[in-house]
């Protein structure tokens, strides 16, 4: 992590970007970086409190990153992670999330934004599931438990797990392990 207490005592004391970057062992573009984030966040650097730490200045120089951008559609995380639990990936749930943001009008997050905030919103929430896949045979159009497939496939020394993401225009594809020797 920056020393971002030296870099800041440094350059109150006068030295140059140079010596700055060499003083706190840090790229000279960290160093700049974080000089010009303090004279936007406090007019100068003069201005910034000497009584914070490290990671109160990095919070309080970088917070603003992870504000909320209202021209961008907010997912929501609770439907996603339902529908997470129903077997769906999540690059399908953020598809969706474009299309709808598209269609009120409003920009949609990048999928790696979209991943970060439904995490987020999961380990802020103690949300943890297991996942329940149903297979889906497109020629009967039934729809079995992998649990139960795995469990009468087993019995037959031999377990097959299909692919979670199934589309009705493509075939079952199948891993065929072996149960461990008893």
């Amino acid at each position: 992590m920056l020393d971002y207490n030296t870099i800041i005592r440094l350059k109150k004391l006068g030295l140059n970007n140079l010596a700055i970057a060499n003083g706190a062992k840090c790229k000279w573009d960290s160093m700049d970086r974080v000089l010009s984030c303090c004279e936007s966040e406090w007019g100068s650097v003069d201005g910034v409190p000497e009584d914070l730490s490290n990671e109160e200045i990095a919070d309080l120089l970088y917070s603003s990153r992870k504000s909320i951008d209202l021209s961008y559609l907010q997912p929501d995380c609770e439907k996603i992670l339902e529908k997470q639990r129903q077997g769906y990936q999540r690059n399908e749930l953020w598809t969706e999330y474009c299309v709808e943001a598209k269609a009120q009008g409003m920009n949609a997050y990048k999928l790696s934004r979209f991943n970060e905030i439904v995490s987020e919103y999961r380990s802020k929430n103690g949300i943890s599931f297991t996942m329940i896949w149903f297979a889906h045979d497109v020629h009967t159009g039934a729809e079995t438990s992998t649990d139960e497939k795995r469990n009468k496939d087993y019995e037959n020394n031999r377990t097959e797990i299909p692919n979670p993401v199934l589309y009705h225009s493509r075939t079952l594809q199948t891993i065929k392990l072996r149960p461990p020797a008893i």
